[in-house]
């Protein structure tokens, strides 16, 4: 099953817990990286204006360079 590009299920038919957990990291650190040190909240305005999309086009900036960057430098246990 696929769900905005993750796969919730491996070609065996089981859960996909490498995935999941890779979506749930590169979250953690989008908010972290992100909304805490940059600054970036598309959710502050009331209205729609180019500030919001800015915010909004860096988070998904972020989200793309971690989604790449994380999972290659991840630990690797066992």
């Amino acid at each position: 099953m696929n769900i905005l590009g993750l796969e919730i299920t491996a070609a065996g038919g089981k859960v996909n817990w490498m995935n999941i957990r890779r979506f749930f990291y590169v979250a953690i650190a989008t908010w972290l990286i992100g909304v805490r040190l940059i600054g970036l909240n598309p959710f502050d305005d009331k209205e729609l204006t180019l500030a919001t999309l800015l915010d909004a086009l860096g988070l998904y900036a972020v989200w793309l360079i971690l989604w790449h960057a994380i999972w290659s430098v991840r630990p690797k246990f066992g």
